[in-house]
């Protein structure tokens, strides 16, 4: 199967349950806010990876993972300017998007990153 029809895949799981937590807690169907926070690949690895980690993760450890993931290099062959790259979308992009969503918690000045309830509740479904 091809990363994009497991990316579509994960896109629909993630907001079925976005819509099944909602209801739960008698909160309205998912915003557009999360919407669009859940549908974008890359958003979706970091909160698998955030997930998997099971801890608050370093900026620079998710974008050196992300570079490699979305250069699909398992070798280590991602370049310096290509991680800086992944660094910044993930700072001025990614995040402020994930945060909006409500679904990880940023903190700028020590660099970590970790889901808040609703954002683990979503990637647990991955």
């Amino acid at each position: 199967m091809s990363q994009s029809t497991d990316t579509a895949k994960r896109a629909g799981r993630l907001l079925l349950k976005s819509a099944e937590i909602g209801r739960d807690e008698g909160i309205e169907p998912p915003s557009d806010v999360v919407v669009d926070a859940v549908k974008d690949p890359l958003r979706q690895e970091t909160l698998l990876y955030v997930f998997d980690a099971n801890t608050d993760v370093s900026r620079n450890a998710l974008a050196d993972h992300l570079a490699d993931w979305d250069l699909e290099a398992d070798d280590g062959s991602v370049s310096d300017e290509d991680r800086e790259r992944m660094r910044v979308l993930l700072h001025h992009k990614h995040l402020p998007q994930l945060v909006g969503a409500d679904l990880v918690e940023y903190d700028q000045e020590d660099g970590t990153i970790e889901l808040t309830e609703y954002g683990r509740k979503l990637a647990s479904t991955c």
